[in-house]
């Protein structure tokens, strides 16, 4: 082999080598979410928001229709949270709020309120999305008790099986122990 026949192929595995690094560097880019869950296939999707190219490919892989934002006016306020409302209007995506603080518990008037948007065929599927994955879980464990019956072990048990921090994890159990899949909508279609 000729030392330019060499030369050409060195090069030519250099080129290789950085296309399937920038490859890989996409995928990984395009793919990555933080605190994204499927709860029920083409109808409901959770993620925390904690930057906006997470956000995108939340919605992305949930081919969302909606978003159902679970912050506070004042968390809305945030630049993270002006890019995600942002990309939902360039991008014709349904919006609805529900302003549950950070802290707290979602209310069972906001509960029926968000279960009432789930069981609208035109709206799915939905991503929920709050700062730190944990009032998502929380919605999600309702919808899960109220919607698909599961049981509260098996929704505890969904719960401790997710990439929630332990103080997250413990508030989720708290409500989903404290729940009352009764706070569902009485006109469920389900």
């Amino acid at each position: 082999m000729s030392q330019s026949t060499s030369k050409v192929l060195t090069r030519i595995g250099i080129m290789g080598a950085i296309a399937a690094l920038l490859a890989g560097y996409i995928f990984w880019y395009s793919s990555n979410t933080w605190q994204y869950r499927q709860i029920e296939p083409d109808v409901l999707y959770r993620t925390g928001l904690r930057s906006n190219d997470e956000f995108v490919a939340a919605c992305n892989k949930a081919y969302c229709q909606t978003i159902v934002f679970l912050a506070t006016p004042d968390e809305q306020a945030a630049d993270v949270w002006q890019k995600a409302q942002t990309f939902c209007y360039r991008n014709r995506l349904r919006t609805r709020g529900f302003a549950i603080p950070p802290d707290q518990f979602p209310t069972p008037g906001q509960i029926t309120g968000i279960l009432e948007v789930i069981a609208t065929a035109r709206y799915q599927p939905i991503l929920l999305v709050c700062t730190d994955g944990r009032r998502g879980a929380m919605v999600a464990a309702a919808y899960q008790m109220s919607v698909q019956h599961l049981d509260r072990q098996a929704v505890i048990n969904l719960t401790t099986h997710s990439d929630l921090s332990p103080e997250s994890q413990a508030a989720v159990i708290r409500y989903i122990n404290t729940y009352s899949p009764t706070t569902a909508p009485s006109t469920r279609p389900w």
